[in-house]
């Protein structure tokens, strides 16, 4: 998450790719305030997942995020339509 602090690495992160990429980002404990002001800090805000079993973490992401549509929970779907697009572990 650090070099996400640098406005060329944030830029490029940023940047909206359309095909099957998806950013991951590793980040410590107490590093979730940065994270959220990263997140909050891109330029579009169409779209967000959150993934976790913990209820307290998801509240606390999709409450301090901007996107237009956010799917959030254990299993989120990656898009409104009526198929199963998981990503995250689906387990099932």
């Amino acid at each position: 998450i650090e070099s996400l602090k640098d406005p060329a690495a944030f830029k490029l992160a940023g940047t909206e790719l359309f095909g099957p990429f998806q950013v991951i980002v590793d980040w410590k404990e107490g590093q979730l305030p940065l994270v959220l002001e990263l997140l909050n800090a891109m330029e579009y805000h169409l779209t967000a997942g959150v993934v976790s079993n913990d209820v307290r973490f998801l509240n606390e992401v999709m409450a301090n995020t901007i996107s237009g549509t956010t799917y959030g929970g254990i299993r989120a779907r990656t898009t409104a339509a009526p198929q199963q697009h998981w990503f995250g572990p689906s387990g099932d």
